[in-house]
């Protein structure tokens, strides 16, 4: 097996069937879907059993045990060479699997590969780029801000996935940030300028965004007094007053609109209508 796919599920019905379908409909066929239905109050369990593909594998126990336990088990349970990440609400590429695969192929030195993202709204407007970096040393060089790794685009190798699992309690809402602030400095991360994802981006929650900020404060506090970096310590603190006063100032219309255009990346003409008739598709 080439590729395990892993797929938590929790509550995403109405976006279900097109996030799959992308997975399936994918230009390489050497790969396995690992679903991880976790404890979903809508219909997400009546769809997923009656797919009937011999590429899925469906997990379900009826418990809601949270984003970090779902992906480390499907860390376990993965058959591939390479794991990959996929959210329930977003859609792959047609060739999403072939370029990230075919690069960690070429590149045995890195361990874990992103690759960009269009982001757009639930009504199918294109936003632009999510914030980009490609090397590992730009990508890693300001951790007391982010990593601009966007998580549902990673591929990594098992035994990468296998030696650095997510953090269990898990970071709320930063998970992914903690586990890339945990291992590069042993690790080699890695940003494809190819598009492999288009990001579904929800409706803005002030308190979800403090709930991130909040929990990745702390992760960055723990780990930078223990690595003794107490200056990346204090550009945390700041960063995190900072974009905290930006988060409260969203709660008004006209300046959550500009804040949130700042944050993407513009497209060309003929890249944004390729993204449009992807999302637009019925």
């Amino acid at each position: 097996m080439l590729v395990s796919i892993i797929l938590p599920v929790f509550n995403a019905q109405p976006h279900l069937s097109r996030a799959i379908d992308s997975i399936l409909s994918q230009t390489i066929e050497n790969f396995e879907l690992i679903i991880l239905e976790d404890g979903s109050t809508d219909d997400s369990l009546h769809y997923l059993m009656s797919l009937n593909d011999p590429r899925i594998r469906l997990f379900h126990d009826g418990l809601n045990r949270g984003l970090s336990y779902r992906l480390n088990q499907g860390v376990m349970a993965s058959k591939g060479k390479y794991i990959c990440r996929m959210d329930a609400d977003d859609i792959a590429l047609r060739d999403r699997l072939k370029l990230q695969t075919d690069f960690l192929e070429s590149h045995p030195e890195i361990d874990l590969v992103g690759g960009r993202a269009v982001a757009f709204s639930s009504s199918k407007m294109i936003l632009g780029y999510l914030p980009f970096a490609q090397t590992h040393d730009d990508l890693c060089a300001y951790p007391w801000n982010r990593i601009p790794l966007p998580h549902p685009t990673w591929m990594g190798r098992r035994d990468w996935f296998i030696s650095h699992p997510y953090r269990f309690p898990e970071v709320i809402r930063a998970e992914d940030q903690d586990l890339l602030l945990q291992a590069y400095p042993t690790s080699r991360y890695h940003c494809m300028n190819d598009v492999v994802l288009a990001y579904r981006v929800g409706r803005y929650s002030l308190k979800s965004s403090l709930a991130a900020r909040y929990n990745l404060l702390k992760a960055q506090s723990f780990t930078f007094f223990q690595r003794q970096q107490y200056g990346y310590l204090a550009m945390s603190f700041f960063v995190f007053f900072a974009k905290s006063f930006l988060d409260l100032a969203r709660c008004i219309p006209l300046i959550d609109r500009y804040i949130a255009g700042q944050k993407m990346i513009p497209l060309t003409l003929e890249r944004r209508e390729s993204i449009e008739n992807l999302i637009g598709q019925p």
